[in-house]
C-alpha cells in the first residue's frame, strides 16, 4: 500500500519531532474520533503541544506527516523511552464509532504495519500498544474488543483472518427502579463539553428523547459503568420518567474518558 507523503513544514520540527532517529519499533493506536488520515495529519501540522505521530491510517489512504528519521511524541513514556524514541508511531483512523470504514482502516494498517516491519527490520516483538508503552487505555477499541492479539497474529501471518465476532448478550432494559446491580446513588449536575444524546434507556440503540449541545448541563440522581460500553447518568424528568446520557467509554468495569464535567 502506498503511504502518501504530506510532511509537516521543517520549521515545526523542532516541536513535533526534534531528535533524530533510527526506527527500530512501532506503537500503534487508535484515533478515539471519527475523523479521516487529512484530518489527523492536518491536526498536528497545526497544533502548538507537540502531540505527533507519523502515520496515520483510514479506509482509504495511509498518510506519512513525520520523516521515519525523526522522533515522534506519541507513546506518553518520557523524552527518552523507547516509544517516543525510537518506534513510528501508527495512528488507526475511526475508532470512536467503529463500523466499516475503521474495518477496512484496521486491514489498511496491518498492510502498512508490515510494510514498516520488513522495510526497517522490526520484529514481532518489537510492534506493541500505546498501552504496552505508559499504560495508557489505546487503541481502545481494539482493546475493549480484546483484538490486540489478533491483530498482531495478521502481521505475523500477513494474511487477514477475519475476528471472531464477540457475542452481544440481549440488553435488558433497566425499570427505572434501584437496582445495584448496574445503577448506583448519585446525586449532581453534568455540563456536556460535547454533543451528545439523551436517550430512553442506557443503551445507544435506545430511543431518542433530545440531542444536546455542548455546555448544556443534565441533574442526575445516579450512573451505571459497563452498560454498552458506557458511563450513563440518569436524569429524572415528569411522570416518574427518566433519561439516560452516556458521558464517556467504559472497558472492563472502568471508565476510559469523560465527555463533560460533574459537580
Amino acid at each position: 500500500m502506498q503511504i502518501k507523503q504530506m510532511l509537516v513544514p521543517e520549521y515545526k520540527y523542532e516541536l513535533l519531532c526534534p531528535n533524530p532517529m533510527t526506527p527500530t519499533e512501532i506503537t500503534f493506536h487508535n484515533t478515539y474520533n471519527d475523523a479521516p488520515a487529512i484530518n489527523e495529519r492536518n491536526n498536528v501540522a497545526n497544533n502548538s503541544q507537540g502531540t505527533s505521530f507519523h502515520v496515520a491510517v483510514d479506509d482509504k489512504e495511509a498518510i506519512q506527516l513525520i520523516p521515519f528519521n525523526r522522533n515522534a511524541w506519541h507513546a506518553g513514556d518520557g523524552a527518552n523511552g523507547r516509544g517516543n524514541r525510537h518506534s513510528i508511531g501508527v495512528e488507526i483512523c475511526y475508532s470512536k464509532s467503529g463500523g466499516p470504514r475503521y474495518e477496512q482502516a484496521v486491514r489498511n494498517a496491518i498492510i502498512v504495519i508490515r510494510q514498516l516491519m520488513d522495510q526497517f527490520n522490526i520484529p514481532i516483538e518489537r510492534v506493541k500498544t500505546h498501552q504496552e508503552r505508559n499504560g495508557k487505555y489505546c487503541p481502545h477499541r481494539m482493546l475493549a474488543e480484546g483484538r490486540v492479539g489478533w491483530f498482531k497474529q495478521q502481521l505475523v501471518s500477513g494474511d487477514y483472518v477475519p475476528p471472531t465476532p464477540i457475542p452481544q448478550p440481549e440488553p435488558q432494559l433497566p425499570s427505572g427502579q434501584y437496582d445495584s446491580s448496574w445503577f448506583t446513588k448519585e446525586s449532581g449536575t453534568f455540563t456536556l463539553n460535547t454533543t451528545i444524546n439523551l436517550r430512553t434507556a442506557p443503551f445507544s440503540n435506545a430511543p431518542l428523547i433530545a440531542t444536546l449541545s455542548k455546555g448544556q448541563q443534565v441533574s442526575y440522581d445516579g450512573y451505571g459503568i459497563e452498560l454498552d460500553g458506557h458511563v450513563w447518568i440518569r436524569q429524572p424528568r415528569a411522570n416518574g420518567i427518566y433519561g439516560y446520557m452516556a458521558t464517556g467509554e467504559s472497558a472492563n468495569g472502568k471508565r476510559v474518558d469523560y465527555w463533560g464535567s460533574f459537580k
